[in-house]
């Protein structure tokens, strides 16, 4: 199951998807005392979905839940998703989902991130295998209406490709550093020159999603660095990955400043 979790206090929520084949669905739960009691999980918009997967969730500073996925919405292509969660004392009221990858023909694989309440989402632009990008939008307020969404930009350059061994999206994740104006977005491809071992890419917003993307991690032969997770905190970034390297796969963890300039990753330490 895809799930993805959240919290803000003693409040937490987890988003996950669940269902039988082609009729997953995006459901929730919440537990008001730090985890200790749960709600029974409920499909966030239960008529609209059809294989719905790959969840992210995040609260504003308004306490509004914010949750995005991707979804079948013609023949095999999917789309991008987004719906806003109210609270109101023990009960969450959703908003329609509406679909925030307006002109894509396959979006895959969103990461959202919220700076105080703008929502920052990334996703991939899953052309084929070979070829794939990641692309961002934002939005301050009154998201839950798409012309209050930013322009697609695309935010990761050049085409990269996926190993058709898996994961075959590219897969990225968002983070914003709080108490400050900037995202980092890291995501894994290949090179394009090179050959389908993939790697780790990182950019940031410090020049408004300008700068050139950053290779993270080495491109090693018959090596392949996959599903980055990234975290922010105390002018830190902590980076978590996957390396697989043939039959043996292994989860690998990298530091660095997040200061504005070209990041230098310390070494990686083995998890």
């Amino acid at each position: 199951l895809f799930r993805s979790i959240v919290a803000d206090g003693n409040d937490i929520y987890i988003v996950w998807s669940q269902g039988i084949p082609e009729n997953y669905k995006i459901r929730y739960s919440r537990s008001t005392n730090g985890g200790s009691t749960w709600s029974s999980g409920i499909a966030i918009d239960p008529a609209a979905q059809k294989d719905a997967s790959k969840p992210d969730i995040a609260i504003d500073s308004s306490g509004k839940i914010h949750v995005v996925w991707e979804q079948f919405s013609a023949g095999i292509n999917k789309d991008i998703f987004y719906a806003q969660g109210t609270v109101s004392g023990s009960s969450v009221t959703w908003s329609s989902a509406i679909i925030i990858s307006t002109d894509i023909d396959n979006a895959r694989a969103p990461s959202i991130a919220i700076d105080g309440r703008e929502l920052r989402v990334s996703f991939t632009n899953f052309i084929d295998i070979d070829n794939q990008i990641i692309l961002y939008t934002s939005c301050r307020s009154n998201c839950t209406s798409i012309g209050n969404w930013s322009n697609l930009l695309n935010v990761s350059g050049a085409y990269v490709g996926a190993n058709a061994a898996g994961p075959t999206e590219v897969i990225g994740d968002i983070v914003h550093e709080p108490g400050s104006d900037t995202s980092y977005l890291f995501f894994h491809g290949t090179n394009p020159s090179g050959d389908d071992d993939e790697f780790i890419w990182g950019v940031n917003s410090c020049d408004n999603w300008s700068a050139d993307r950053q290779q993270v991690t080495a491109d090693i032969t018959n090596v392949r660095t996959v599903s980055p997770s990234v975290t922010a905190a105390n002018g830190s970034l902590q980076l978590a990955f996957q390396v697989n390297n043939g039959a043996d796969r292994q989860i690998y963890h990298m530091y660095a400043s997040t200061l504005c300039t070209r990041i230098l990753y310390l070494p990686v330490t083995l998890k």
